[in-house]
C-alpha cells in the first residue's frame, strides 16, 4: 500500500474503534445536546483544535443552534495566554447556564483549552471533552496550566478520540516524525455523530430541530436565510409543529 492507502487505513480503524468503543459517551453527549436545544439552549464550539469550530458552524446538515465559541488560536505559539474572554460566543450569543459547549483537542493539556473548560463549567455550562485519553494520560505529558489541570479530568463528559500519541500515525523512511495526524477526522465524525444524534432525540420528542441546507441546491439559499432569521429571531434551534 501507498502510504496515503494505509493512512486512510488507519483512520478508519481509530474511527471504527472509536465508534464500538464510545458508543456510550456519545449517547450521552447527545442526549445532553438535545435537551439543551430542546430548551432553548445552544452548543457552543471551543476554538481549541484545528477544525471543529470551523466545521460545525452554519454548516449544509447542521444546526442552527451551534455556535463557535473564540477566535482561532495562533497555531505558531501554543496556547500559553490565559484570556479573560475565553467564553466570547457569536456575535450577541454567548455562552450561558444551561448551554454546552465542546471542547476538542488531540490532547487537552495546553493552557488554553483547560482554561476554556474550566470557565465553561464556571458559566454553568455542561462541557463535552473529545480528546485522545491515552495521549492525557502519558505520565510525561507537558501540562501547561498553572492548575494543572486536564481537559480529561474537567469535561462532564469525555469522548476519547483514539489515534496515536503525538498525532501522527504513519512512519515514514527519512522522517524522524511520524505524518498524518488523525484527531482531525476523528474529532469531526464524534462531534456530528453526537449532533445527529441530539437531532434524532428531539425528532423522537416532537421538536423539530432547525437544519440548514446546502446553498448550492436550487431554492436552497433563501432557505438558509428564512431559517437563520426564525432561529435569531427566536432564539430556539428548534419548531414545535402546528
Amino acid at each position: 500500500m501507498t502510504a496515503g492507502q494505509r493512512y486512510l487505513a488507519r483512520t478508519i480503524e481509530i474511527l471504527e474503534t472509536m465508534a464500538a468503543s464510545q458508543a456510550e459517551p456519545i449517547a450521552a453527549a447527545a442526549a445532553a445536546v438535545a435537551h439543551a436545544i430542546g430548551g432553548g439552549h445552544r452548543v457552543f464550539v471551543a476554538a481549541t483544535s484545528h477544525v471543529l469550530h470551523t466545521e460545525l458552524y452554519l454548516r449544509a446538515g447542521g444546526l442552527a443552534a451551534v455556535h463557535p465559541l473564540g477566535e482561532t488560536p495562533d497555531l505558531a505559539s501554543p496556547m500559553l495566554q490565559l484570556s479573560a474572554d475565553v467564553l466570547r460566543g457569536d456575535v450577541d450569543f454567548r455562552p450561558e447556564p444551561g448551554d454546552i459547549v465542546l471542547v476538542g483537542t488531540n490532547a487537552g493539556t495546553d493552557a488554553g483549552t483547560v482554561q476554556v473548560a474550566l470557565a465553561a463549567r464556571a458559566a454553568g455550562c455542561l462541557v463535552v471533552g473529545l480528546t485522545c485519553v491515552a495521549y492525557e494520560r502519558l505520565p510525561d505529558v507537558v501540562v501547561e496550566h498553572p492548575d494543572g489541570g486536564k481537559l480529561v479530568d474537567i469535561a462532564d463528559i469525555v469522548v476519547d478520540i483514539g489515534g496515536a500519541i503525538g498525532d501522527g500515525v504513519i512512519e515514514l523512511d527519512g522522517l524522524d516524525t511520524a505524518v498524518g495526524p488523525t484527531s482531525g477526522v476523528a474529532l469531526a465524525a464524534a462531534a456530528w455523530a453526537i449532533l445527529v444524534d441530539a437531532a434524532e432525540r428531539l425528532l423522537d420528542r416532537g421538536l423539530i430541530p432547525i437544519v440548514y441546507r446546502s446553498v448550492q441546491i436550487p431554492g436552497a439559499e433563501e432557505l438558509f436565510h428564512d431559517r437563520r432569521a426564525v432561529y435569531e429571531r427566536t432564539r430556539r434551534g428548534v419548531i414545535e409543529p402546528g
